[in-house]
């Protein structure tokens, strides 16, 4: 289970990579934030219940 929940967080920091990457390099930088939101809240998502399968 714990297993899962590192591939999951790994899997989110993955994907928010890619986004950086795929970010305009003429956005302003509250249009870069914006578009990186939904990744960071995955990233978020996935640390709390990875760190909630280790309070245990």
């Amino acid at each position: 289970m714990t297993n899962d929940r590192v591939r999951a967080l790994e899997e989110a920091w993955a994907q928010f990579d890619s986004a950086v990457a795929d970010v305009d390099p003429d956005a302003s930088v509250p249009d870069a934030v914006t578009s990186l939101q939904e990744e960071v809240g995955d990233v978020e998502r996935a640390e709390q219940e990875l760190r909630a399968g280790l309070d245990c």
